[in-house]
């Protein structure tokens, strides 16, 4: 009744608020968020409403309003992108369907720096804090983006661009504190060096205290994070610009691991504090000629990774160029190479890489051609061929075509093809998973399942069609429809295997052989909704739906993957209200649906959330906010560890912050 009772008071709210100025409409300028250049679905810069895909911003504004307290959270509000929290350190994130704390088919950049670690070919969302006043936007395509971003890019790609020196000048100081004991300090301070070069250097803390389970017993999830950071940015002769970051880490983050015991066969929980420390040193160099430009980037990341023992190093540097082919034409191009060294150590009994070693080198070759075929039409032509020492070699291309039959309307057509790298753990894994206990005299040993790398592993593909509609039905309004179809092939599987019987061991080993014998394909909408209702007040909605369908082969005898199984929910909905209810405050109030997710074993709820933030600015560069998460809510669970429960879900409770940010 509780939630009836807000979604009546959010309707009501729109019907309360300030009358609809006409006169104040016009100098929103609803069309400066349509023209904000985005660089995610190509190497170009182009204006959102040219672009043609499913392409979502959030915007600096919309990072400082949102009740959010991780970068994870703040991608909750991109429809067709499904965020769900395992426990307080540990998050599943992926977009169209596959969620999962493993979720393999989203490449995640920071200011275009790949985050993603070689053993699974995912992220460690814990991993990816930051200051987040320093975030200009994140730029979010769903769909593939492999054909500009390579291998990995099959389901989407996140860009999370950080603000240039140049706009952090002076000093900031941001404070969080609240219930359930969440401590953030922030501090920040950036200057000129001279006429030309700015720089800006930062560090934070951030620690939380442990959650609790469902049944209400206290968990072992509290962590902290410390870091810090530089970026200077500058000009050079003849209009050249470059620009040097990097940054240093160290995490500590609690966990209960459910482990097999081989002796016994039952599953154990044990109560650990992983540790992970790494940084990374990333520069760039753009010279701008009279037409075109070019740019060179490059990386090198490290990262140590207690939970797994793992040791990666990545080392990338590409070149890219932009030439326009008359009036009508602009053709881009660029080299890559990526070196990854990837050391794992594992735990025995619960992560084992054979051989332990591995050196990964990818060469790539990136082109595109952008065409204005008429006054109206536009196309782009893009591909990347890629070889590496793993997967050999794959082409991977794109074309896209965008009609605008008047300038606030666009209509987007696009069919792309992705793969997928084989993970180091998909090849050399050995990892005790399900467990049976002995029940003599049958069964006199106990049965342990456990996944076993194949070394023969092939890439993964995806082959997508999408069509979107973009529009501005009113100049208060706007409004962006995606709609997709996607064939994916050579997924992976597992494979029960022959029993091994040794006596000596004191169990019989049950292998679970990673093998490419499942296909699928899903469909699905997504749909926001930006109005702005006056010059104080704007209201969002996005609404998604998937329909995802597993299709083991004839040969596969994989007892996981089922037809209709899905790890993300059919339904996704979102509600954003954001105003001024009076000189020097800000109100922001957040409701979203997840529909729910079936299980074998345990089934997640579908459930609602409203999230709150109310902010007050007595003075420029000060701000006082009061949040809250998941008002009105005892606690729900959002997802279950796919492997088994490997990591112990917690329960997702309101919680209540009081964050102070002075810029002076």
């Amino acid at each position: 009744m509780r939630r009836v009772l807000w979604i009546a008071v959010l309707c009501l709210a729109s019907r309360v608020l300030p009358a609809v100025d006409v006169d104040a409409l016009k100098s929103l300028a609803l069309e400066d968020l349509a023209d904000i250049q985005v660089s995610i679905a190509s190497r170009g810069s182009h204006a959102l409403k040219d672009t043609a895909a499913a392409v979502y911003v959030i915007t600096h504004e919309d990072i400082v309003r949102s009740p959010a307290d991780s970068v994870a959270e703040l991608l909750r509000d991109v429809p067709g992108l499904n965020v769900a929290r395992i426990d307080a350190n540990t998050w599943a994130v992926s977009i169209r369907g596959f969620n999962g704390r493993y979720a393999n088919k989203l490449l995640v950049l920071v200011d275009g720096r790949s985050v993603y670690t070689p053993l699974f070919s995912g992220v460690y969302w814990i991993l990816q804090d930051m200051l987040v006043e320093d975030i200009e936007r994140i730029e979010v395509i769903r769909g593939p983006g492999a054909s500009v971003w390579g291998a990995n890019a099959v389901n989407g790609v996140i860009n999370i661009i950080t603000r240039s020196s140049e706009e952090t000048r002076g000093s900031l100081v941001s404070v969080t504190g609240g219930d359930p004991q969440t401590r953030r300090i922030g501090l920040r301070h950036g200057g000129a060096i001279d006429s030309d070069t700015d720089y800006r250097l930062w560090v934070q803390r951030r620690a939380h205290r442990n959650g609790h389970f469902d049944t209400g017993r206290e968990a072992n999830d509290s962590g902290r994070d410390d870091r810090l950071g530089f970026r200077v940015d500058g000009l050079a002769d003849k209009g050249d610009s470059y620009s040097v970051s990097g940054g240093l880490y160290r995490n500590e983050a609690g966990v209960t691991a459910n482990v097999i015991d081989m002796r016994s066969g039952f599953s154990v929980p044990v109560d650990r504090v992983n540790q992970s420390h790494g940084g990374h040193l990333s520069a760039s160099w753009q010279r701008m000629r009279e037409r075109g430009g070019d740019e060179l980037k490059l990386y090198y990341d490290w990262n140590w990774y207690d939970a797994t023992r793992e040791r990666f190093r990545v080392l990338d540097i590409e070149y890219l160029a932009e030439y326009p082919l008359g009036e009508t034409q602009v053709f881009n191009w660029g080299l890559g190479y990526r070196w990854v060294s990837d050391s794992v150590a594992g735990q025995p009994l619960f992560l084992e890489i054979t051989p332990a070693d591995h050196d990964r080198h990818l060469y790539s070759l990136f082109a595109e051609d952008q065409i204005q075929l008429a006054e109206r039409w536009s196309l782009a032509l893009s591909a990347r061929l890629e070889y590496s020492n793993v997967s050999g070699v794959d082409l991977q291309p794109s074309a896209r075509l965008l009609w605008k039959p008047r300038e606030d309307v666009s209509l987007w057509a696009a069919v792309s093809r992705a793969t997928r790298t084989p993970a180091v753990a998909e090849r050399h894994i050995f990892a005790p998973v399900l467990g049976t206990p002995a029940d003599p005299p049958e069964r006199p040993l106990p049965v342990v399942g456990a996944f076993v790398g194949n070394p023969a592993y092939r890439s993964e593909q995806v082959t997508t069609w999408e069509m979107g509609y973009r529009a501005m039905p009113m100049p208060q309004v706007s409004l962006d429809l995606a709609i997709f179809y996607s064939r994916y092939r050579d997924l992976r599987s597992v494979e029960p295997g022959a029993f091994v019987v040794n006596p000596l061991s004191g169990y019989v080993l049950l292998p679970l052989n990673v093998e490419n014998r499942l296909d699928a394909a899903s469909r699905g909408l997504e749909l926001s909704l930006d109005w702005r209702m006056s010059a104080a007040t704007r209201l969002r909605f996005n609404w998604s739906w998937l329909d995802l369908d597993r299709q083991p082969r004839a040969d596969s005898q994989d007892p996981v993957s089922r037809p209709g199984q899905n790890t993300s929910p059919e339904h996704q909905l979102g509600l954003a209200l954001s105003t001024r209810p009076a000189a020097g405050w800000l109100l922001d109030l957040r409701l979203r649906y997840t529909g729910g997710l079936p299980a074998d074993t345990q089934p997640v709820a579908d459930y609602w959330a409203l999230d709150m933030q109310l902010a007050w600015e007595p003075a420029p560069g000060f701000r006082l906010a009061l949040s809250a998460r998941n008002l009105f809510d005892a606690g729900h669970m959002e997802f279950y560890d796919e492997l088994n429960q490997r990591t112990a879900s917690t329960r997702v409770d309101p919680a209540y912050m009081l964050k102070m940010v002075w810029e002076f």
